[in-house]
Order: structure tokens, then C-alpha cells, then sequence
């Protein structure tokens, strides 16, 4: 008997921020024709995403699989240690809602493409990231993570997607050629259009105003300091431009550390930072330029792509992908990473020439409609799903037995925490040492010990 819709699970890595991925995530799950479809999310705990998901009407499963808290080694070792308790969450799910298709949206969680193993259902790997060693995956500790982990993601996903042509370009050494393809993300392009709450209004700031922009995750990743730098540069022969950061902070203290960097060069009353905002695409269509300085970890820039939807010219760094995000020249300028003084040089001009920053972006909100449309994105998605189906293998078997590598995952986990443990108490007894040695009373006997030695040998 034919099944009504065809049912994929999806398995994303964070609940607890609305990030790039979770954002392209939303748009394709709410646009899926949901006559032939029917999603599921399964989240690592409640928070943003989850309530985004389930006002969107997305039918959603939290299993506590959230190590984000945790040091990062001991994220992962974590994320290996409980493999076994997880899959057992998964398993039960994927046979209560008989589960079609799996679809994992990021590669820093593996558990349902192994899960789709053991049931012998499709799977398609969301590779969002240029794949390298400095990407993030879980087997980024171990020193056969390039080679390692792209041949898991191989050997356990029928399709795998990237964003970009860069990050495809990262995959090819480890992907088979039939199962990789790219499907570019998809923007909203209508939502930047209504202009609700006047940001300027509300920090309180002249009407005439210069406003620049940098938004995402706070993380070392997205070059934040490279951008407060660039706008010591700009504010030495002007002073009518202040500067936003938006977006959560997924790195413990460093919103502190770049405020701090700002105080030094005297900028505290130049730069907002204005945390996470539900909408920012309001904001977004009343700058006047935005910047993403990022110096790694971009796998397209989403949030590029956005600015250019609200029709605002761009100054990106050379990251994988800003090639396609950008037209250089055209609906904005792409520079060398972590050089402040050109992204400066370049938002300068553009202040200065109101008729090329129309110009510039116009062009870029023609790019998107064109390049990154909803319809072209969600069309892509369901011809790979409808394709998975019908290359559906209930027989597939593994090379490996899968509770061999889901132990060997789980030992791998254990001995790694185990490890770091001992690193922790080798690191306790040293800072203990170093304190004992500093010590005033220690100092005086072992001066009092020093006098008593001299006195014996002079006998």
C-alpha cells in the first residue's frame, strides 16, 4: 500500500540559536509542497529554533544531545561518549513516525546517518562549511579527520549537498561524483521589503546618520575585530557613521573582549552591539552598507545574500563562496582577509557616493531573485528527495557492522574524556605547584633551610 507522504526527518546540530543553516533550514521546510511531503525536526533541546520550527507548524522532537556548553574537546568526546544512548532516542522515533528519508543539516552531527543505516532508509548530508581541517566536525580531533570524516560522510549519505561551489569544491576528494551536488540557499526576498521600526529612532541618533552593519554568530570566526578595526580607520576623518553588530553570542566572553578592544581605540560611543534580533531584516534595510570581515568558517555567507535582498551593497572578505554571493564591483567589493584598512577604503567610498550605493544595490537585490530564489531552492530539494525514493535500497549493507562503529565511536568518546580528565589534574597539580612555590610561608622556610645548610657546611 502506497504511503499518503513521503516523511524525512531532519537532524539539526543547535537549538539555542537561529543561525544560517537553521534560517535556509526554515525556508525549505515551509515551502516543501506538504501534499507529497511531510517534515519532522529532531533539535538537541528547546530554545529559538524550537519555537521558530513549531509557529512555522513543523512537528518537532527534542533529543538531549546538546554538549555546546562543555569546553570544545570535550563537546565532541561527549557527543561520541553517548552515541549509543542517542541512537536508541533516534530508533524509536523513526519507527513511531516510519520514517522515509533522514536528512542531516550540518556536518557536525552524525547520529542520523548512522541511524538511517541500521533502518536501511535514504539519507542526504547538508554540508554547509568549506570542508578542510579548520572546519568543525566532530572528527577534527582526530588526525585522519579529513580523510576520516569524509569518507563517513561518504560511505553514509546517498546524496550529499553543498552550498557552494567552494564547498564542493572542499568535498570532491571524498565524494563520489554521483552523490554530490550543490544547491544553492534560498532567501526571502519579499521580506525586505516593509520597513517597520526606526532603528535610528530607537538608539536615539540624528535621522542623517551613517549607519554601517556586521551581523552572525559572535564567534572568532566572523572577524569582528577586523571590523571594529576598520572602523577605528573610517572614524580618523569622519565622524558622522556608527556601526552595529548584530547577532548572539556562541562564544563565551569575546562580546567582552571586542568591547574592550573598542574602549581601547576609543570607539565606545561609535559601535552598538545589539544582540540577537528577531528582525533583522527591518534593521537590515536601514543601513547603509554592510560588512562581513569573516576570516574562516563561511561556507557561502547567507547573511550577505540577505543585505543584498534589502538592496544594500556589500563588503565581504575573500572567504569560500564570496565569489558567488558577490559581483565584485557590482553589488559590492570583496577584500583580502583581515585587512581592516581595506574594508575601511572601501565603506569610505561608498559613503561617499550615494548614486553607486543605489546602483550597487539594486543589482544586488536582482542577483538574489535570480540566483537565490525560494521556488529554484525548494524545487532542487524535493527532485533529490523524489530521486531518493525511487533508488530506495531496504537491503543496502555496510562493509562494517554498524554496532561495531557505533562502539568503536563510543570507546573513541571515552577515551577521550578520560584524557582530557588527566590533562585537567596534570594542569591542577602544576598551578598547585606554581602557588605552594609562591607561597610566603614556603619562601621563609625554604630561606630559614638555605641559612641552616650554610651554617652546616661551614662547620
Amino acid at each position: 500500500m502506497k504511503k499518503e507522504k513521503i516523511k524525512i526527518l531532519y537532524v539539526n546540530h543547535i537549538g539555542d540559536v537561529m543561525g544560517g543553516a537553521e534560517h535556509s533550514l526554515a525556508i525549505l521546510l515551509k515551502n516543501l509542497n506538504k501534499e507529497v511531503f511531510y517534515p519532522i525536526l529532531l533539535l538537541p533541546d528547546y530554545g529559538p529554533v524550537y519555537e521558530h520550527f513549531v509557529s512555522i507548524g513543523i512537528e518537532t522532537y527534542v533529543v538531549p544531545i546538546n554538549y555546546l556548553w562543555l569546553p570544545e574537546k570535550k563537546q565532541y568526546y561527549r557527543l561520541l561518549q553517548d552515541i549509543k544512548a542517542r541512537l536508541d532516542w533516534f530508533n524509536e522515533i523513526i519507527s513511531k513516525e516510519d520514517i522515509d528519508i533522514i536528512h542531516t543539516n550540518d556536518e557536525e552531527i552524525f547520529d542520523g546517518a548512522i541511524a538511517s543505516r541500521i533502518h536501511g532508509i535514504p539519507h542526504s548530508w547538508h554540508i554547509r562549511h568549506r570542508f578542510s581541517d579548520n572546519a568543525q566536525p566532530v572528527f577534527n580531533y582526530f588526525s585522519l579527520h579529513g580523510f576520516g570524516m569524509g569518507s563517513f560522510i561518504n560511505e553514509f549519505s546517498d546524496r550529499v549537498i553543498s552550498i557552494s561551489a567552494g564547498v564542493k569544491k572542499s568535498l570532491d576528494s571524498y565524494i563520489k561524483p554521483e552523490k554530490l551536488i550543490t544547491v544553492y540557499n534560498a532567501v526571502e526576498a519579499d521580506r525586505y521589503k516593509l520597513l517597520k521600526n526606526d532603528i535610528r529612532k530607537e538608539l536615539g541618533l540624528p535621522a542623517d546618520t551613517f549607519l554601517v552593519c556586521s551581523a552572525g554568530r559572535v564567534c572568532k570566526e566572523k572577524g569582528f575585530d577586523v571590523y571594529i578595526e576598520a572602523a577605528a580607520h573610517i572614524l580618523k576623518n569622519r565622524k558622522d557613521v556608527k556601526f552595529l553588530i548584530v547577532g548572539k553570542e556562541t562564544e563565551k566572553g569575546l562580546i567582552n573582549k571586542l568591547k574592550e578592544q573598542a574602549r581601547k581605540l576609543q570607539l565606545e560611543d561609535y559601535i552598538y552591539f545589539l544582540g540577537y534580533q528577531q528582525d533583522f531584516p527591518n534593521i537590515l534595510q536601514q543601513v547603509d552598507v554592510f560588512i562581513l570581515a569573516s576570516v574562516a568558517g563561511e561556507g557561502l555567507g547567507r547573511v550577505v545574500i540577505e543585505s543584498s535582498a534589502a538592496q544594500k551593497p556589500v563588503v565581504v572578505s575573500q572567504f569560500c563562496g564570496s565569489d558567488e554571493v558577490v559581483s565584485d564591483s557590482e553589488t559590492g567589493y570583496i577584500v583580502p582577509l583581515k585587512r581592516p584598512d581595506l574594508v575601511a577604503e572601501k565603506i569610505i567610498h561608498l559613503l561617499d557616493n550615494p548614486q553607486l550605493r543605489s546602483e550597487m544595490g539594486s543589482k544586488g537585490r536582482k542577483m538574489v531573485k535570480e540566483k537565490f530564489s525560494v521556488a529554484a531552492h525548494v524545487g532542487k530539494m524535493e527532485a533529490i528527495y523524489h530521486e531518493l525514493i525511487q533508488t530506495k535500497q531496504n537491503d543496502k549493507k555496510m562493509n562494517i557492522p554498524l554496532n561495531l562503529i557505533v562502539n568503536m565511536l563510543g570507546e573513541l568518546g571515552n577515551l577521550g574524556t578520560r584524557l582530557i580528565e588527566h590533562e585537567d589534574r596534570i594542569k591542577s597539580l602544576e598551578n598547585f605547584q606554581d602557588r605552594f612555590k609562591n607561597n610566603v610561608l614556603y619562601k621563609g622556610i625554604r630561606r630559614i633551610y638555605g641559612i641552616f645548610i650554610d651554617g652546616q657546611r661551614r662547620q
